[in-house]
């Protein structure tokens, strides 16, 4: 009764921790060789069909990439290359530990109470991507797998369709191996395209001979699944781009090229077939012919070859067609031309639509310009940014920065800040090698270029202003006049 009146309970006190014997322990020392690995890969049994499509699952074993001239019992067990592959990513760590830590975000960070207001928007180099097997081939395409961000395919071969003589290659390097890629397809042809698909682990290659060509990665050996080529209504000339979209009818691969045709392909594991029509991109246009007393108007249709293009989601989609001859075409959904713009002085080789705002896109060019355009504003861009001289191969905006847009001309990489300021950018690094492709990393915090060397130059953005809190409206707050419709 004392107790519950005074809610005061006299419980039990601990008078002392408890104790436990030690642990007993010794050092042991032994010696593995390569049959004891050989022997113990055997009973762990092969990886199970259903394990190995399952894109959880999904690792790229290791595999032979001229670091080894004889083929010895490996290729007997499968198990032992696994094995192999996870002890060469140990190797790799142990030497590129810090640069792998940065590159995901796990270095030391500068403290916000000595952070100035100024930030410096360093691109510090962190490891370049090469082998003997890419040595003298350009770096044309460069792909990361959609369901694991560690993997980043690439493809190889000839920038110049007149030097298309030594064939292309397809490698796929990994952000925990930085020495050999682990995975390596030889081409006749130079390789221009690459796409993931959107759920798996199947790859889509376009080759410069018109041929598209359906891999899967979970194996090493080059074992097309399927193949398109100009015999079941495939392109005549090169293929420029391929990008995975969801259509109407599932997951689509859409593809284009040197004939000026956006072809869209339905994708299985069985097949890959053609159920849309094809979109020629053309324009008529009269011009006059005859003698000089006798000038009449005839109808001439002009065909463009497509060197890129980007789906515009929203409430109108659009599709936004590069050509060659300078010209930006918008493409209706119900494949129309909706109207055309001489946007450049000279081909166009990149057009991206904001992941933030799907009524702002950019397009770079061969006149060393890279503009935005708007859909409220048709004819005429709403800024130009002067990065060079010379012609802008790539431009990209940043998956994580909204009003970050990277650049690749000559062998500058630049790095601009809309929200800063537009005539100059704001940091700019020379890699030594003319560039030819560049990505960001899925998270933003990364640039990857690649040279005519067969190289790839990783970069970490350092000392970056925090990400908006509204991306939005500080894409459109930099952007003078922009305001949404």
């Amino acid at each position: 009764m004392v107790e519950a009146k005074t809610q005061t309970m006299n419980l039990q006190v601990k008078q002392k921790s408890t104790m436990t014997t030690p642990l007993l322990s010794r050092d042991v020392e032994c010696e593995a060789t390569v049959w004891d690995l050989f022997d113990a890969t055997m009973d762990q049994g092969e990886t199970s069909r259903k394990e190995e499509l399952n894109p959880k699952f999904i690792s790229l074993p290791w595999c032979e990439t001229g670091r080894r001239e004889s083929q010895g019992e490996e290729q007997k067990a499968p198990q032992l290359g696994k094995s192999a592959m996870v002890i060469e990513r140990f190797l790799a760590s142990n030497l590129y530990k810090s640069q792998q830590a940065m590159y995901f975000g796990q270095s030391a960070k500068i403290d916000d109470k000595k952070r100035t207001t100024r930030f410096q928007y360093v691109l510090c180099p962190l490891w370049t991507y090469y082998s003997a097997a890419t040595k003298n081939k350009s770096v044309l395409n460069l792909a990361w797998n959609t369901t694991n961000s560690n993997i980043l395919a690439v493809a190889y071969g000839q920038f110049l369709l007149s030097e298309d003589k030594q064939g292309g290659l397809v490698c796929c390097w990994s952000t925990k191996n930085l020495t050999q890629p682990e995975r390596s397809y030889p081409f006749e042809h130079s390789v221009s395209a690459l796409a993931f698909s959107l759920n798996s682990q199947l790859l889509v290659v376009g080759l410069q001979d018109g041929k598209i060509i359906v891999l899967d990665v979970s194996h090493a050996e080059k074992k097309p699944i399927v193949q398109a080529s100009l015999k079941n209504g495939g392109h005549v000339g090169p293929v420029w781009v391929l990008k995975s979209v969801q259509w109407t009818h599932g997951e689509a691969i859409v593809s284009a090229g040197e004939d000026g045709q956006l072809l869209i392909w339905s994708l299985n594991l069985s097949r890959i077939e053609r159920f849309f029509a094809r979109i020629p991109i053309s324009l008529l246009k009269k011009e006059k012919v005859g003698a000089a007393d006798m000038m009449d108007e005839v109808p001439i249709q002009e065909v463009f070859s497509i060197l890129d293009f980007s789906v515009s989601n929203g409430a109108d989609p659009l599709i936004l067609v590069a050509t060659k001859e300078g010209y930006l075409l918008e493409v209706e959904m119900e494949l129309q031309i909706q109207r055309v713009v001489r946007a450049h002085l000279g081909p166009i080789y990149k057009v991206q639509v904001s992941p933030f705002c799907w009524q702002l896109a950019l397009t770079a060019g061969a006149d060393g310009k890279v503009l935005l355009w708007a859909r409220s504003k048709k004819d005429a861009p709403i800024l130009s940014l002067a990065v060079s001289a010379s012609a802008v191969v790539c431009a990209e905006w940043s998956p994580s920065f909204s009003t970050i847009v990277a650049c690749a001309s000559g062998t500058f990489l630049s790095i601009w800040d809309l929200a800063r300021k537009t005539h100059e950018p704001v940091t700019k690094v020379n890699i030594g090698a003319a560039l030819t492709s560049l990505v960001f990393s899925p998270d933003g915090m990364n640039v990857l270029v690649g040279d005519r060397t067969g190289k790839i130059h990783v970069h970490s953005l350092q000392d970056m202003p925090y990400k908006p809190l509204m991306p939005v409206e500080a894409l459109l707050k930099a952007i003078p006049g922009m305001v949404l419709l």
